[in-house]
């Protein structure tokens, strides 16, 4: 009984720990944070982009981009002043898949939440649809 509720503690402890993350301020806005790269035969090599403009008033250090081994991801190395833009361009390997998803590009950066002083993360995603040959 006790493992039950130290368990249930913990979910729900990390269920307002994830919440609490959703609602943090955002520096970026991106025209998209979904993209649909749409249909993509089985070898294709695809390139996009997400673009952002910095609606802070303080400057955004981008410290990484991550995604999938399927994924090539390239952003701005410097730092993003306010009202400036920029974009994280992907490029997507369909070689190394068997089937339509939707994949995680996830970016970290080196600012910190105003309100946790957890470092701040922006979360992005494309899809496709795999046509096999």
């Amino acid at each position: 009984m006790k493992k039950i509720l130290l368990s249930l503690t913990l979910l729900i402890s990390f269920s307002y720990s994830i919440a609490a993350q959703n609602n943090s301020v955002s520096l970026l806005k991106f025209e998209d944070r979904e993209l649909d790269l749409g249909d993509v035969k089985h070898g294709d090599v695809i390139e996009s982009s997400f673009y952002f403009t910095n609606i802070s008033e303080e400057t955004v250090n981008i410290d990484l981009v991550s995604s999938c081994e399927c994924t090539d991801v390239d952003w701005p190395r410097r730092p993003i002043l306010p009202g400036e833009t920029g974009e994280i361009k992907i490029t997507f390997n369909s070689e190394m898949k068997e089937e339509s998803e939707v994949v995680d590009v996830d970016v970290y950066l080196l600012n910190e939440d105003p309100e946790t002083g957890n470092t701040m993360a922006e979360y992005l995603t494309y899809k496709y649809n795999l046509i096999k040959n």
